[in-house]
């Protein structure tokens, strides 16, 4: 039971951390959509 939990704590942390480069790059690569897709979320 506890092996399941530590594997999905560990998956979302590597989510969270891939989804962060992702951004992050996305950001510095295309910061004029990035700011598009901010105005169109909020």
């Amino acid at each position: 039971m506890e092996s399941i939990l530590l594997s999905i704590f560990f998956i979302f942390h590597l989510w969270l951390f891939l989804t962060k480069i992702t951004v992050i790059s996305g950001f510095a690569l295309e910061p004029e959509r990035f700011q598009n897709y901010n105005l169109a979320q909020a």
